[in-house]
């Protein structure tokens, strides 16, 4: 499954409580976890549904729940598919709970990794709510772990998703030294970890912002090889794609990210970069309607709102886009 927020116990400890009823706290103490994913399937002639969800085994609190309905032609394929999608769907929430778990905690007993975890969920913030003082924040947490273990892999993910959006939205005091900080930082979880699929994507989304185009593009579809079920790296190979010369490939890429994780708390990103591939092709129609869906999602974001100013003055609407500019700016 690839995903680093994610620690899976082997099916054959797992399938010892298959037709039992245990109380999923006994289940987490026998096996080590903290959140435990349990469901069922029924089926009904040529058809089967999955329910799923997702347990904080310590507060029995449920994080997250989804039903699959699907046609059983070929099982193998089906079972393929399903997997892909929970996983893609838990993963981010399992990232959320952990981080919200680390805010709870007194700073004076935060380890190198629960630091890297505060820093992480004000990247996240940063970005969600274009908000410039929680990735400064990020960036502050992110080096402060790095003082305690150099070797931290979330914060050095960090410091680069968090230099990026400093890129990204224009608030760099120095771009050359963000990007600088960023690469770096990317670089050094890669040499801890070459398989680390978010290292390798912010290291070629830093790259493709600071005009090294064709090395970008190829780390961020490296972040893709490595983990193709990370809606987030799929959406990103997307765009870079489309605005590469193949929007017709970017298109296919972000529109199969969105189907990958269609209820995750960052689908705005991934509607955006479909505006933004529309846009390429010259689909501008198509452009205007994912735009208004990422800003519906996500008002405070910039992106889907200049996405949707030139998709509109593509299809010639230019009072709607002029209007829209205003309100950008």
């Amino acid at each position: 499954m690839r995903f680093r927020a994610l620690f899976v116990i082997a099916r054959n400890s797992t399938f010892t409580y298959k037709g039992k009823a245990v109380d999923v706290r006994t289940v987490a103490k026998d096996l080590g976890v903290r959140y435990v994913l349990e469901g069922s399937i029924r089926r009904a002639a040529n058809r089967i549904r999955v329910t799923a969800q997702l347990i904080d085994a310590l507060t029995g609190n449920h994080i997250w729940a989804e039903k699959y309905d699907r046609v059983l032609e070929d099982i193998f394929a089906v079972q393929e598919e399903v997997t892909r999608a929970i996983t893609s769907a838990i993963a981010p929430h399992v990232e959320t709970s952990e981080a919200a778990r680390v805010r709870a905690v007194r700073p004076g007993k935060l380890s190198a990794y629960e630091i890297a975890m505060r820093a992480w969920a004000a990247a996240q913030s940063g970005f969600n709510e274009a908000d410039r003082e929680s990735r400064d924040e990020a960036i502050r947490f992110a080096r402060q772990a790095l003082e305690i273990d150099p070797r931290c892999g979330v914060a050095l993910r960090t410091l680069a998703f968090a230099q990026w959006q400093h890129i990204y939205f224009s608030t760099a005091a120095s771009t050359a030294e963000a990007s600088k900080e960023g690469i770096d930082a990317a670089t050094r979880a890669i040499a801890i970890d070459y398989g680390d699929h978010v290292a390798h994507n912010y290291k070629g989304t830093l790259l493709y912002l600071s005009g090294q185009h064709d090395a970008g593009l190829a780390d961020v579809r490296r972040a893709h090889e490595l983990n193709p079920n990370d809606f987030f790296a799929l959406a990103g190979l997307g765009f870079f794609e489309a605005m590469s010369g193949d929007p017709q490939k970017g298109i296919e890429y972000v529109t199969n990210a969105v189907r990958l994780s269609p209820r995750d708390p960052l689908r705005y990103l991934p509607l955006n970069y479909l505006g933004w591939a529309h846009f390429a092709g010259r689909q501008y129609g198509k452009g205007a309607e994912s735009a208004l869906r990422s800003i519906d999602e996500a008002p405070k974001m910039p992106a889907p709102h200049l996405c949707l100013v030139v998709n509109w003055a593509g299809v010639g609407e230019i009072n709607r886009a002029s209007a829209e500019f205003k309100a950008l700016r």
